[in-house]
């Protein structure tokens, strides 16, 4: 959102210089400041902001759309062609897997139920769906079958394969609202972390804290995003925390993660350059939160640095 307002604002600067030379050149050329009354005067000001908002809203959607074809470029003809193959023997496997009939599963009317359902064009389309993860193989099985009892096994398989965090909606984009993100586990941002997006074939755009060393280096595939901030869901990610004593401090710092409110996932001890170090992955709301909870653990007895990043 702050990008998107930046570009806005960037495209009414450019206009407003472009348009009051413009004006000023009129002006002096036609000699409007002897000529037109007040009232006119006021009426050819009015129409030079009109089309200075309008000329900036131009420049506003050209970016946008420089942004929006920047991402398709990269899901190509041949990258879509991947994924309708590999939709179609994902979703062969699974009809084979139920001992079902591919021509029962897939003919005409099933087909048209779901492409209405989906909201998607043809057979290849669904296919597609599959292949990008969209939707699973046993989902679109699923609505085919016309029992109550099948339409609820469908909207529970829909159900659970959606994640507990929707990074989805956590994450805006720009240039488009509907892709498939994932959150990098080599550097796991969170809320409030300076991110960036990188456009892969396989998983739609993975999200990178600016600062991590993973980020590839064509910067053609390298694309804006931004946290939603109305978003309240969980994350996960992972403290470094160098000790003295490995017994008694892991027992302390598991006790003031617990204290803030947050939850341990996993915890592994390792020695590092002749260091102790505990790296424990909790779960936390933001970047406020993860800071409050290291700085409580560095305030307890024999624990000599807190990181959210090993290389830091």
């Amino acid at each position: 959102m702050k990008k998107s307002v930046q570009k806005l604002f960037k495209g009414l600067l450019i206009a407003t210089v472009t348009l009051l030379c413009g004006f000023g050149i009129c002006a002096i050329f036609f000699n409007l400041f002897g000529t037109l009354t007040a009232n006119e005067m006021k009426i050819f000001v009015a129409l030079d902001v009109i089309i200075l908002l309008t000329v900036g809203g131009i420049f506003y959607y050209i970016d946008e759309k420089k942004a929006k074809n920047k991402i398709k470029a990269f899901f190509s003809k041949q990258d879509k062609e991947e994924y309708i193959t590999k939709g179609k023997n994902i979703l062969e496997t699974e009809i084979r897997k139920r001992k079902l009939s591919f021509n029962d599963v897939l003919n005409n009317d099933t087909i048209a139920k779901i492409t209405k359902d989906l909201k998607l064009r043809d057979l290849d389309d669904i296919y597609l769906s599959v292949g990008s993860l969209r939707f699973t193989a046993g989902y679109i099985i699923n609505l085919t079958k016309e029992d109550k009892h099948d339409v609820e096994d469908a909207l529970f398989e829909r159900k659970i394969i959606t994640p507990k965090i929707n990074y989805k909606s956590d994450i805006l984009v720009e240039g488009t609202p509907n892709i498939m993100v994932n959150i990098a586990k080599c550097c796991m941002p969170i809320k409030g972390d300076d991110i960036i997006g990188y456009i892969t074939k396989d998983k739609g755009i993975s999200i990178h804290k600016k600062t991590c060393q993973n980020i590839p280096l064509n910067k053609e595939r390298i694309v804006n995003v931004s946290w939603n901030l109305s978003s309240t869901n969980y994350y996960y990610t992972n403290i470094y925390v160098t000790v003295n004593d490995e017994t008694e401090n892991l027992v302390n710092i598991i006790t003031e993660i617990g204290k803030k409110g947050s939850l341990v996932k996993s915890c592994n001890t390792k020695e590092i350059d002749n260091k102790t170090v505990h790296i424990l992955n909790i779960r936390i709301k933001d970047k406020d939160e993860l800071e409050s909870i290291m700085k409580s653990i560095r305030k307890i007895h024999n624990v000599t640095s807190v990181k959210e990043e090993l290389w830091k």
